[in-house]
């Protein structure tokens, strides 16, 4: 299997460590053996080094999987435009941009991927606590805004909220996660509701509800 990894630098070096030990633990056995071809990539290299950004793309090309920690590098859109039709394409990870930027990025990486296979049914699963880097009507309004569009674009959107709810009879959140998921017209799930296997049982959830609403 061949493994192209764009990603931090710390995260390579666990991925690396991840793919021996994956390869370590098959049987030596010719139809159980796994092999694991990685093609891996550092966010911050690829920006100062041209040569590397077209390598990087150029591995794309063979690659059975394609691992991505977002990034709001501007090489990003050159980055999903090479994408190949066919290949899976997974995004993990953390960034510390803006909420709102966050969802028109994730809304946008959505509609790329539907312009590229128009059978593609986007949905988008929202894990945060909801706080935006600034505060005021302005924050609020922008990220409503986007919400709507978001349901216009006919993107299911499921928002997991990570705020931790305190013991209190004062009941106050902090974050924009319930407005998101209004509107939006997507589904609200607490964190504290969920245990860890939860998430992904929720995920699978709406996933097939969603798809038996269009089909």
């Amino acid at each position: 299997m061949k493994l192209s990894v764009l990603a931090w630098g710390s995260e390579l070096t666990l991925i690396s460590k991840a793919v021996a030990g994956l390869e370590s633990e098959t049987e030596p056995k010719p139809e159980t053996e796994l092999k694991i071809e990685l093609s891996a990539w550092s966010v911050y290299e690829l920006k100062e080094d041209r040569q590397k950004l077209a390598e990087c793309i150029r591995s794309f090309e063979n690659a059975d999987i394609i691992l991505i920690h977002p990034s709001g590098e501007s090489y990003r859109d050159e980055i999903i435009e090479a994408f190949p039709e066919k290949t899976p394409v997974v995004s993990f990870g953390y960034s510390d941009t803006f909420l709102s930027a966050g969802l028109m990025q994730g809304m946008k990486n959505l509609m790329q991927e539907k312009k590229r296979n128009g059978d593609l049914i986007p949905m988008m699963v929202l894990i945060t606590d909801g706080r935006a880097n600034s505060a005021g009507k302005k924050t609020k309004d922008e990220i409503i805004a986007i919400a709507e569009e978001i349901r216009l674009r006919n993107i299911h959107t499921v928002v997991i909220d990570t705020e931790a709810q305190e013991n209190s009879f004062i009941n106050m959140q902090l974050g924009y996660c319930r407005d998101i998921a209004e509107h939006s017209g997507g589904r609200y799930y607490s964190m504290e509701e969920l245990s860890a296997e939860g998430i992904g049982s929720v995920a699978a959830l709406e996933r097939d509800n969603f798809l038996g609403t269009v089909r």
